[in-house]
Formats: structure tokens, C-alpha cells, sequence
């Protein structure tokens, strides 16, 4: 007798096995730091490891990085313009509103003319020519007469 296993219970059991990897690996490092002579001693205070652990990740900035505001609402607005962008191409109509430093005025532009979208500019192609839009300048996404996205 065989045994047939399709691809998605291996990539299930696959998963399976690095997460059981991971946790094992990290046992091992609780564990085996509690045997260290001195080091053992002092993270045994549990006061002390969670002073260490926030110091470490606030001097590497990670802390800072996972619970920003602003990069929460620029994540909502990547996703917005994702979902905007795709929407286009089946036909709805919608528009971006920024605002110009250069010229000190709000412009609203049809997102057709959207290329990409990056992590910090939206690409638009205007008379044959790129031109970038920093996603902190965008104030609006509408879709029809209606914004779906507000600063």
C-alpha cells in the first residue's frame, strides 16, 4: 500500500516541522542561558529580563518599527491604493487627491494613470513622463463622487 500526500498537507506538515524547530530551538536558548554562571543568575530575576529585552529592542529600534501609528495608517493607504489600483483595471473610476509643494496647491489625478505603487511613492505616468507622489502628500482616494481614504 502507498501513501499519496497531496501538496497542501505537505506544505501543512512542512510548516509544521519549523514551527516545532523554532520552539525547540528557543527552549533550548531559555534553558541553556539559565546555566550560564553569572548570566543565568541575573536573568533569573524576571524584573531584570524584561528590562534587558526592552532595552535591546528599544536601541535597535524594532519597538519602534512594530507600534508606530503613522506607519499603520500608511500600511491602511498602501492597501487602499492596492485595492484601487486592481479595481481600476475592471473599470470603476477613481481619483487621488495630494497636494503639490512645488506649485502650494491639492491636485486630484485619475489613478489610471497609476504605473506602480511603492513602498514610499505612488509612479504615475503624466504626458509621456513619471512623476512620483510620496504617500505622506496623498490627503484623499476617491472612488467616484465618494473618498474612501482620508487623511
Amino acid at each position: 500500500m502507498r501513501l499519496h500526500i497531496n501538496e497542501q498537507d505537505k506544505s501543512f506538515l512542512l510548516s509544521l516541522a519549523y514551527a516545532t524547530g523554532i520552539i525547540l530551538m528557543w527552549k533550548g536558548i531559555w534553558e541553556g542561558v539559565g546555566e550560564v554562571p553569572y548570566i543565568g543568575f541575573i536573568l533569573g530575576n524576571p524584573f531584570v529580563s524584561l528590562f534587558i529585552g526592552l532595552t535591546i529592542l528599544t536601541l535597535t529600534g524594532w519597538i519602534y518599527r512594530q507600534f508606530d501609528a503613522f506607519s499603520l495608517r500608511t500600511n491602511k493607504l498602501l492597501d487602499t491604493l492596492s485595492n484601487v489600483v486592481h479595481d481600476e483595471a475592471k473599470g470603476a473610476e477613481h481619483f487621488i487627491s495630494y497636494f503639490d509643494e512645488l506649485t502650494n496647491k491639492h491636485h486630484k489625478v485619475a489613478v489610471k494613470h497609476v504605473r506602480r505603487v511603492e513602498q514610499n511613492h505612488v509612479v504615475m505616468m503624466k504626458e509621456g513622463r513619471e512623476f512620483f507622489i510620496p504617500i505622506h502628500r496623498i490627503s484623499a482616494v476617491h472612488k467616484g463622487g465618494r473618498a474612501i481614504w482620508r487623511k
